[in-house]
């Protein structure tokens, strides 16, 4: 159980799940790690290819602009997900990952 908006959480982790699908590399695959770390919920999503971290959270950010056809996409879901994350008072880190991808942790609040 974590403290904050249901809704609101389950949208952010969903948009790191549908990154981590549509820009994993081919045949390549999606660890997600859950735990409890100094009474808050840490969940990390590894799988993701990604070299942009100097951008990674922008809104409108694309790191592939020849790819948004295909994928479809604004480029708007990490810059929601780091907006509801710190709205928690918590955060949203990016991690390169060479050459598996990257990894993004999401720390949350737990009830006690």
């Amino acid at each position: 159980m974590i403290k904050g908006k249901f809704n609101m959480f389950k949208h952010a982790i969903s948009n790191i799940l549908q990154n981590a699908i549509k820009y994993n590399y081919a045949y390549g695959k999606i660890d997600i790690i859950i735990e409890n770390k100094d009474n808050n919920c840490v969940i990390s999503v590894i799988g993701i290819a990604s070299n942009a971290a100097e951008h990674i959270f922008e809104a409108f950010y694309r790191e592939d602009k020849s790819r948004s056809r295909k994928i479809g996409g604004e480029g708007l879901g990490l810059s929601i997900v780091k907006s509801i994350i710190e709205q928690h008072g918590e955060n949203v880190i990016y991690q390169p990952n060479n050459p598996k991808g990257s990894i993004f942790i999401v720390s949350v609040p737990r009830l006690l």
